[in-house]
């Protein structure tokens, strides 16, 4: 009886071993299959650029307008007509010139013309009056602007002004040229109304007049030759990123870390070499080892 239930005993491990063995030989039969299957099917179009460095900055984007870090606006100190102006819009004047004479005078009474003179040396901006135009002392005559230096003002948003420091470098855009300054000062208040705080950008020699509007961006980070791919290569799952890498015409899933984005494009700090091919349009629809068929931007 002991014998009977021996063989018994061995005669079921036999059997499991037997159908482990059959069953590892299937799972591995299916794994070939299915790569087999994927190397066979038919090749995905894809887009592909090489990886390249790039310059990256992480900024703050603003419009401001250019003006001479001192202008003044002109006051008659008394009522009367403007007899005569004496200088025209873009001319430059020195501290105390005499830009225009007011007529003083009224009937029984001859009074000598009020002599307008300009408190700052710089360039006349703006002529706001015409000779023979009654003015008092809260009109204004002309403007006139420092043009030594100028400096680009700005209004920034409340949330934006912890983020901002004197010194930040500064990208200004005009045309197809871009300047490099930086920012000269940021308002240590702000105002309740807008909620919104000055900032001021000095500039430097560049083709710009004052009333001018201007594009510009304060950088906060920036990174000279950044591996960067665009952002379309980033396939994302559950936090972790991958792009794919063709070789051979085939796409490998590769794991990479990200650094800092800028506009369409995001750095890769590690996972990618200089040169590879990554997929950046139908990188969503792809499995690792699936055969491509690539265009290149």
């Amino acid at each position: 009886m002991l014998r009977r239930k021996k063989l018994v005993v061995a005669s079921l491990m036999v059997a499991a071993i037997v159908a482990a063995s059959f069953g590892g030989c299937k799972g591995s039969r299916k794994t070939e299959t299915s790569k087999k299957e994927l190397a066979e099917s038919p090749r995905l179009l894809v887009k592909a650029v090489q990886v390249k460095p790039h310059y990256l900055a992480k900024r703050l984007r603003y419009y401001g307008v250019v003006s001479g870090s001192r202008e003044a606006i002109i006051y008659p100190e008394a009522m009367g007509k403007i007899e005569k102006i004496l200088v025209s819009e873009g001319d430059y004047v020195k501290k105390d010139q005499v830009i225009a004479l007011v007529d003083r005078s009224i009937p029984g009474l001859d009074y000598p013309p009020l002599k307008v003179k300009s408190p700052i040396s710089g360039i006349v901006s703006f002529i706001y009056v015409k000779p023979g135009q009654s003015v008092a002392p809260q009109v204004p005559i002309a403007s006139v602007v420092d043009t030594s230096t100028l400096e680009i003002r700005a209004d920034a948003p409340q949330s934006d002004l912890p983020k901002l420091k004197p010194g930040l470098p500064v990208l200004i855009y005009w045309e197809s040229d871009t300047f490099r300054a930086k920012l000269k000062s940021v308002s240590p208040a702000v105002d309740p109304i807008r909620k919104t705080g000055e900032i001021k950008v000095k500039l430097r020699k560049a083709p710009f007049k004052p009333g001018m509007l201007v594009k510009f961006d304060v950088v906060l980070e920036e990174t000279q030759n950044a591996l960067a791919v665009p952002l379309s290569a980033i396939v994302s799952e559950d936090g972790t990123h991958f792009v794919f890498v063709v070789e051979n015409d085939v796409a490998h899933k590769r794991q990479v870390e990200l650094g800092l984005e800028d506009d369409d494009l995001v750095e890769v700090k590690s996972g990618l070499n200089e040169g590879e091919l990554v997929v950046v349009e139908g990188a969503s629809g792809l499995s690792d080892g699936q055969p491509v068929e690539v265009t290149k931007w």
